[in-house]
C-alpha cells in the first residue's frame, strides 16, 4: 500500500500535537498543587493566662507584600479576635503553591493596645525531587531572637484576687488553677510532603515516552523512504 508523503507528514504533526498537549496539561496540574500550613491556636483564661473579661487581637503581617496569606486577609494582614465568648481554639492556615522564603510577624495586644508580645515566623518552602516540604522556625521578638516552640500569652492585668479572709477557699482555688491556665499559641505546622506531579508510577510514563519516540521515528522513516522512491 502506497502512502503519500503529505499524509505521513499530517499524521506526524497530529501525533506530535497530541503528545505535547498531554504532557503540557500534566505540567499545569503539577504547578497547581499546593501545600498547606496550619497554626492551631489554643488559649486559656485565668491566673497565668488571659483575662476572661477582656478581648484580644492576634495579628499576622508578612514582611513581603507578595507572601502567601490566609484566605480572607485584607490590607496586608490577618487578624484573629480572641475572647472568652469566642472560645479557646483558633487557627491560621496558609496555602503555598510554589517554593519560597517568607517571614511573618505575629503580635498580640488587648483592646486598649497593650502588647502581650511579638514573634517572628520563618517559613521556607522547598521542592526536592518533585516533593514539596515546609521548614518553619519561630523566634521571640526579632529575627535573631531566641528560638521558641510556641507562643505563650499571659496578661498580667487580671481581676482582683479573693481576699485572704477565707484561706481554705483561696487555697482550693489556687490548687485548681495551677498548671491549667497556661495560655499558649502552639504553631504546630503540617509539614506533610506533597508531590508536585502526578502520583502515578514514573516508569509508566517513561515507557509511554519511549513508545512515542519509536512511533515518531518509524513515521519519519516511512516519509524518507517515500521521498526516495519519488526521487528515483
Amino acid at each position: 500500500m502506497k502512502i503519500s508523503r503529505k499524509r505521513i507528514n499530517l499524521w506526524i504533526g497530529i501525533f506530535a500535537m497530541v503528545v505535547l498537549s498531554f504532557f503540557g496539561n500534566r505540567t499545569v496540574f503539577a504547578d497547581e498543587t499546593s501545600l498547606s500550613m496550619t497554626l492551631p491556636i489554643h488559649v486559656e483564661y485565668g491566673s497565668g493566662g488571659l483575662n476572661e473579661s477582656k478581648a484580644y487581637q492576634l495579628s499576622l503581617v508578612p514582611e513581603d507584600a507578595d507572601a502567601p496569606m490566609p484566605a480572607g486577609s485584607s490590607d496586608g494582614s490577618d487578624t484573629i479576635g480572641i475572647s472568652k465568648a469566642s472560645g479557646t481554639d483558633y487557627s491560621i492556615q496558609i496555602d503555598y503553591t510554589g517554593v519560597g522564603d517568607y517571614w511573618y510577624q505575629l503580635s498580640c495586644q488587648d483592646a486598649d493596645g497593650n502588647s502581650l508580645g511579638t514573634w517572628q515566623l520563618h517559613v521556607t518552602v522547598l521542592n526536592e525531587d518533585g516533593t514539596r516540604s515546609l521548614v518553619t522556625t519561630l523566634r521571640n521578638g526579632t529575627k535573631t531572637g531566641e528560638k521558641v516552640d510556641g507562643i505563650s500569652l499571659v496578661d498580667k492585668d487580671q481581676p482582683q484576687k479573693p481576699s485572704n479572709t477565707d484561706k481554705t477557699t483561696t487555697n482550693k482555688t489556687n490548687n485548681v488553677s495551677k498548671g491549667t491556665t497556661s495560655s499558649s499559641v502552639s504553631p504546630t505546622v503540617n509539614t506533610t510532603s506533597v508531590k508536585t506531579g502526578d502520583p502515578l508510577n514514573t516508569m509508566f510514563w517513561k515507557v509511554v515516552f519511549g513508545l512515542s519516540a519509536a512511533v515518531l521515528a518509524f513515521l519519519f522513516f516511512l516519509a524518507a523512504k517515500s521521498r526516495k522512491k519519488k526521487e528515483s
